[in-house]
């Protein structure tokens, strides 16, 4: 795991269950933009992965690094922030590192498979 991906996870869950305990965004607000993110990814997660059907494994690691970069650095470009005045990177970043983590979304074009088999 890559060190700012770590950094992301601690902050990402610590503001999130802030959030709902300060009653700022309630679960339905959250599971809905979860929601968009899973969507947003998936727009570029399922075509990588048909393109990248039986090439090497070092082909497909190159190219889900860049979905994760693509994540850090891109992402809020594509994607609405869940409030209008909460504009920061880190929020779809760390969202994304939690979606990772309940593996509902991944890197690699073949994460699940791969998870599964461990």
């Amino acid at each position: 795991m890559r060190e700012k991906d770590s950094n992301f996870k601690g902050l990402n869950r610590n503001q999130r269950e802030k959030w709902i305990t300060d009653d700022i965004l309630n679960a339905i607000e959250l599971n809905n933009y979860d929601q968009q993110l899973i969507n947003t990814w998936a727009d570029r997660h399922e075509p990588m992965k048909e393109d990248l059907e039986g090439e090497p494994d070092e082909i497909c690691k190159k190219k889900g690094l860049e979905l994760l970069d693509w994540t850090h650095n891109d992402a809020h470009l594509h994607i609405n922030p869940i409030r209008s005045e909460w504009k920061h990177h880190y929020l779809i970043q760390g969202s994304y590192q939690q979606l990772s983590e309940e593996l509902k979304v991944g890197w690699h074009p073949m994460f699940l498979e791969m998870l599964r088999e461990d």
